[in-house]
């Protein structure tokens, strides 16, 4: 009844009707659907395996392969949805299924953890490029083991995907090859015109030797400038001030008793989520360099 009195029973077999048309090796078919004494049903078949949410309750995180293979196979069926003007528009863990290494995406209407910036903020004119985000969605939480965005409500998480920059899977996984990072980029960026042309792409984009973003790699080509040009400053900075306490301040007399030199290295403070990582790395190797020969 809940779900008759949320979208009406029109629309429901409408949706219905549309899904059943579908045939793909990735989509989960539909047999017969209905109303029966008030009651909206439909018949779908029985899925020999677990979705992809109890999957990573029960790791967090796949290994990069499998991930990318998952993603694959979900972009492959929403890329035929798409073909015949269907848009998913809640693609999420619950809603991929894993059956004897077979991928199949069920059917739903939109949840925040993954919500395109459009759907969070109410457009009516949604396509294709919705679903990509979410897909890109999906893929940083299995790499990342979780969401790229969170909140305590989900206009808290709305917002953040409206407004947050893409949080640097490499920060939390250096594993994530470089080109995946792009990818995953790409499929969330802000505007859906910066995205994929296609879900298609972004499946290309994550097979072995697939194409780069462009866009994404200049984007992420001057971070990594950016990074080293910060690290290089505060090396020189740390030079320098090292040589003018070194003239300003000669050597004391040793003292009587001679004790050890101990030396604190508070952790460097980072700007930006992506800088975290680095900045974690920088103390940690100034500590390294410090300790006693």
């Amino acid at each position: 009844p809940e779900l008759a009195a949320f979208l009406g029973a029109d629309r429901f077999l409408r949706e219905i009707h549309i899904a059943a048309q579908l045939n793909h090796p990735h989509v989960l078919p539909l047999h017969d659907s209905g109303e029966a004494d008030g009651l909206l049903y439909y018949v779908m078949p029985y899925v020999e395996g677990e979705s992809l949410r109890e999957r990573l309750l029960r790791e967090r995180q796949l290994p990069l392969e499998e991930a990318l293979r998952i993603a694959s196979e979900v972009a492959d069926g929403l890329a035929y949805a798409h073909q015949l003007g269907v848009v998913h528009r809640d693609v999420k863990p619950e809603n991929i299924l894993l059956s004897h290494g077979v991928t199949t995406t069920g059917s739903a209407l939109g949840t925040p953890l993954y919500m395109s910036p459009e759907q969070a903020s109410g457009s009516p004119d949604l396509d294709h490029r919705a679903d990509t985000y979410s897909l890109g969605c999906v893929l940083y939480e299995m790499l990342a083991g979780e969401p790229p965005f969170s909140g305590p409500t989900s206009q808290a998480v709305m917002a953040r995907h409206l407004t947050d920059p893409v949080p640097s899977i490499r920060a939390r996984r250096p594993d994530v090859p470089l080109r995946i990072e792009a990818a995953i980029r790409t499929a969330m960026a802000k505007q859906p015109a910066e995205r994929f042309g296609t879900v298609g792409a972004l499946g290309a984009a994550l097979a072995a030797g697939g194409p780069w973003p462009t866009g994404e790699l200049r984007a992420l080509s001057r971070d990594l400038a950016g990074h080293r040009a910060r690290l290089a400053a505060a090396a020189a900075f740390l030079t320098v001030a090292a040589l003018v306490a070194w003239r300003l301040w000669p050597p004391p007399r040793p003292p009587t008793v001679s004790l050890p030199l101990k030396v604190a290295v508070r952790y460097f403070d980072a700007t930006t989520e992506g800088l975290r990582g680095l900045a974690d790395r920088v103390t940690e190797a100034l500590t390294d360099r410090l300790q006693p020969i």
